[in-house]
């Protein structure tokens, strides 16, 4: 007996029917058909089902699917927005083990009275307008916070104008507002070593906003042979600070390969044999964290430098007491600038707890009851599919690319603004030390960088 996959209409891997003896073709077509025995043991090594996660406060019920293959380990998270109000009273179903088909896990919640205030960062221009999205986080009040700087694309932090109060203890709702300039050279000339056998090399360039400023994949110009600097090299400008860069011939092939970033640029640089050298700025601050105030003038380094290269920079002792080393107070030479901020207290005043609330349970209970009047009863939320045993390692958002999007969710998870969940914790420990913490945002940012590391970065989960 034989499985049809592929006929004159529909081609796969999905059984389009059953035969024995003979089968007929119809003219100027073809088909596929695969020995039965052979096509089971095939389809029943992909068979998925989906788990169900609905996670109820009061009336209100939110439900999230994921995909997982059959015969894989599976995982039902906790809401980790909810256990910031709630906490889990009662679990329906097995929350962890084998995935054996379609599974449904329960969780039910009750509010724990805490008090939780929200704390939004932007990210804007000398004209306020923003750059990125805001950051909107939800804190327990008199919980500790830190909110880092923002590397930008194209652009530099403004530290004559440096918020205050960037790292504390929440006391209420709070705006946090860095400000940006653009950095002095707006456009990127771009010199690549190829020596094999590409007729024609043409350059892809992309923004972290997803501009794309020599043009579309298909339809970017050709790059123009540098005879300044001899043979093999070739030359682009493109009218952005900084941005990202691919090559290809038009003909299939591609430098760096498919489904792994470009290469990052910026300034005047060299790309030879995967290895990038450009010119690349470190500003060190030394900023009064209550006021935002510089205590004493930036001090601005420029060098040419590979991405292998790395930066130390060191604070100032006789400034006041160092409220925290900056995650980047050393790491590796990036294009355009690097913005390093040293924050002091200088009032000499601890950081304490803020006063106890005395209405805060009644606030809690106040907000639990304001939100589920929002919500207006039930509601079903589907997140996006994801399969279980597909993750990427350093993919630690989940979105099947690992980029410095979830360096910053690391940064973020360790300095408590969000809680990521057990699978996001095992995409994010990218050393296998069962631990995540500022060594795998390091390595991941030395894999965005195209530094080698000793880990399997990008590639599919065991």
């Amino acid at each position: 007996s034989w499985v049809v996959v592929a006929n004159d209409k529909k081609a796969g891997v999905a059984k389009l029917g059953e035969t024995s003896g003979s089968y007929s073709v119809p003219a100027r077509s073809a088909a596929i058909l695969v020995e039965k025995a052979s096509y089971k043991d095939f389809s029943d090594k992909f068979k998925y089902g989906t788990l169900t996660v609905n996670h109820h406060v009061g009336s209100n019920v939110t439900t999230k699917k994921y995909l997982y293959r059959i015969g894989t380990n599976y995982y039902a998270s906790k809401d980790a927005e909810l256990l910031k109000r709630y906490n889990v009273t009662k679990t329906e179903g097995a929350v962890s083990g084998t995935f054996s088909g379609d599974t449904k896990v329960d969780y039910y919640y009750e509010s724990n009275g805490k008090t939780i205030n929200k704390l939004t960062v932007k990210y804007v221009d000398a004209n306020n307008k923003a750059l990125t999205p805001d950051m909107n986080y939800e804190i327990e009040y008199g919980s500790k916070y830190t909110i880092p700087v923002c590397t930008i694309q194209s652009y530099q932090v403004n530290t004559d104008e440096y918020p205050s109060g960037t790292t504390g203890r929440i006391a209420g709702d709070k705006t946090i507002t860095f400000k940006y300039k653009p950095l002095a050279s707006q456009k990127t000339i771009l010199h690549y070593h190829k020596t094999n056998s590409w007729g024609t090399i043409k350059a892809y360039a992309y923004t972290d906003k997803g501009d794309e400023p020599l043009g579309t994949w298909n339809n970017v110009k050709s790059m123009s042979k540098d005879t300044d600097k001899g043979n093999g090299w070739w030359k682009v400008e493109i009218p952005v600070a900084a941005c990202r860069v691919l090559f290809h011939n038009g003909q299939g092939d591609q430098e760096p390969a498919k489904n792994v970033p470009g290469y990052p640029v910026g300034g005047e640089c060299y790309i030879d044999n995967k290895v990038i050298t450009y010119t690349s700025t470190i500003v060190t601050s030394y900023i009064d964290i209550k006021t935002g105030k510089k205590l004493k003038d930036d001090s601005s380094t420029t060098v040419t430098k590979k991405n292998t290269d790395q930066y130390t920079t060191k604070g100032d002792d006789s400034l006041g007491k160092l409220v925290e080393e900056p995650a980047n107070a050393a790491g590796f030479y990036q294009p355009g600038t690097t913005n390093v901020v040293y924050l002091y207290n200088t009032s000499g005043e601890e950081d304490t707890e803020p006063p106890t609330l005395a209405t805060q349970a009644t606030q809690a209970t106040q907000a639990t009851q304001s939100t589920q009047a929002t919500q207006g009863g039930t509601q079903s939320t589907i997140a996006p599919v994801t399969t279980g045993d597909s993750a990427i390692l350093g993919d630690t958002n989940g979105d099947s690319n690992v980029n410095i999007k979830d360096v910053s969710l690391i940064q973020r998870h360790l300095a408590n603004l969000i809680f990521l969940d057990n699978v996001s914790l095992k995409r994010a420990d990218v050393d296998g030390s069962n631990n995540v913490n500022i060594k795998d945002a390091s390595l991941i940012q030395r894999w965005v960088a195209f530094i080698p590391v000793s880990y399997d970065i990008g590639k599919l989960m065991k």
